[in-house]
This record gives C-alpha cells, sequence and structure tokens, in this order.
C-alpha cells in the first residue's frame, strides 16, 4: 500500500545518476485526476486549513525536485506573469 506522502507521486521515477526522469504514463492519468479534484475541492470549499495540510503533507525540496526546477528556469515562455505577493516577498528581502 502506497504511504499518504507517496501517493500521488507514485508514477515518477529520476534516476539522479544520469539525470533522467521516468514516468509511468498508466498511472500518471489518475493519480492527476485525484489531485485535480482534491486541489480544486479545497479551492471551492476556500479550505485554507486543508490546503496548508496539502501543501505541508506534499511539498518537497528534494535534490530531484530541484533538478526538475532547474530544468524548468531555462524553459522559454511567452508569457511570464508577476505575481503581486513576488513583488512583496522580493522587497522584504
Amino acid at each position: 500500500m502506497e504511504t499518504e506522502k507517496n501517493r500521488f507521486f507514485a508514477f515518477i521515477n529520476i534516476n539522479l545518476g544520469d539525470g533522467h526522469e521516468n514516468f509511468d504514463f498508466n498511472l500518471i492519468y489518475e493519480h492527476l485526476k485525484n489531485l485535480a479534484g482534491e486541489i480544486l475541492t479545497i479551492q471551492a470549499r476556500g479550505d485554507y486549513k486543508e490546503a496548508l495540510r496539502m501543501i505541508n503533507t506534499y511539498a518537497v525540496d528534494s535534490p530531484s525536485i530541484k533538478s526538475l526546477r532547474d530544468k524548468l528556469e531555462s524553459l522559454p515562455v511567452d508569457i511570464k506573469p508577476v505575481f503581486q505577493i513576488e513583488k512583496v516577498l522580493s522587497a522584504k528581502q
């Protein structure tokens, strides 16, 4: 049985040795559908406590996640959104 922490990420296999990620596409759809359902329900209810619980439960800052984020930094985007909270947070630093 999957642990609570891993239930949404069971379809990802990251090999830091060669830096490649593998996805089990037979599992990804069902997991993402469930995750989207939970997130949309939290948003619809405006359930701040549940949103924080989900962040605290699933937020991961592991070397493999950092590797994925680093790859996304060079991803070209046509429109880069600027959120007000980013301005506020960067001004405080």
